[in-house]
Formats: C-alpha cells, structure tokens, sequence
C-alpha cells in the first residue's frame, strides 16, 4: 500500500524566486533517507503570498488548491535503501502562469516534471543580454521543454528523452527569434549547443 513520506524543506519555509533558478542554479529543498520501494509521486505544497513581478509591481498569484492537496508530480522510479538519489523537479514558468481571460486573475497552473538528475539535457548560451528575457524551448514530436537564460544568457534544460530536437529561442521583440534543427540528445549526456548570437530587429 503506497503512502505519504514527507521531507521537510531545509532550512524551514521560505520564499524562492524561480525566474532564479535558470542556468545552473538551482534549489535544495530538502534531503530524507527511505527504504527499498517505488517513488510514483512527488507532492509539493506551497505556501502563502505567492506573486508575481510585472513593471516593478507584485500581482497575487493565485493557486487553487497548492496550499491544500498541493501540486502532484509522477515520477515512477525504483529506489534502493543507502543509495543516493538526486531528484531533479523542473518548474515550466512559462507555461505554468495563466492571465485569466475577464477577471484578469493571474492563476498558477503548474506544468511540473520529476527527473533523476543523471538524465540527458541541453545546454548552452544566448547572447546578446540586451535580447533577455530570451525563452529557450526543447521540441521533439510536438513536445515542448523550456527554461529562461540566466543573467549571462546561459541555459539547462534536463529531463530529455534521447534523439534530435529543435531549439527554439524567443527573446525580447527588440531581437529576432531563431530555431536551430537537428540538436542530437544522448542517453545521460548533456549536449552543449554552440553559443548563439541574436540579431536586433531592423
């Protein structure tokens, strides 16, 4: 019979920026030994004064249900008892924040993926830091992965499937967008893609 273990966030509840955590940084919540089993779920539950940063200004972010049920993650991975695991949870902010159509209400709907930090990713650099914020997707058969550059224009994207995908790149709209074919993924390899240059918009 599957049951709740809970691991209790180090250091104790505290506020993360996750427009923070691009690149290679990232954030330890917290760290428990378990016995011999299937991990099939990971369950976040957030806290209060959740917002978001537009123009200077805080907007309440609102999220049903997170501070309740809190926000479920299938993960499915076998375990064994000593052994140590990093389990790596990616947040998709872009996908994750919903403008409500009349009320204007800006709602979290968490789109969340749980990997073992060993697996396959994407890794490189978009320049120039004039073009940020500059999106960076991962496309394999109409699936998307993104993340955000960091202040340096760098960017991880982890969790991938082995084989080619397209690297689409949104930036500001003073830059124009690029999309690079063919980007070859490797079972429990990073692949580093080479350094792209944006081009203003004329």
């Amino acid at each position: 019979e599957s049951t709740w273990e809970e691991i209790p966030v180090q250091g104790g509840s505290q506020l993360v920026n996750l427009m923070n955590l691009t690149g290679e940084n990232s954030f330890l919540i917290g760290s428990e030994g378990f016995e011999s089993g299937r991990i099939n779920q990971i369950r976040l539950v957030l806290g209060e004064n959740n917002y978001v940063v537009k123009g200077g200004e805080e907007l309440e972010l609102k999220t049903p249900s997170a501070q309740q049920s809190g926000l479920k993650i299938k993960l499915n991975q076998e375990i064994i008892a000593g052994n140590s695991y990093g389990i790596v949870i990616d947040f998709d902010v872009a996908k994750s924040i919903i403008v409500a159509g009349n009320s204007g209400n800006i709602n979290l709907k968490p789109v969340l993926r749980a990997f073992l930090q060993e697996t396959a990713g994407i890794q490189g650099q978009v320049l120039p830091a004039e073009a940020q914020p500059i999106l960076v997707e991962a496309i394999q058969n109409g699936n998307s992965f993104s993340t955000f550059t960091n202040a340096e224009g760098a960017f991880v994207i982890q969790g991938l499937e082995p084989g080619n995908y397209s690297l689409k790149v949104t930036p500001n709209e003073s830059f124009q967008p690029l999309e690079l074919n063919d980007v070859a993924v490797e079972e429990g390899k990073i692949t580093t893609a080479d350094p792209i240059v944006l081009i203003p918009v004329e």
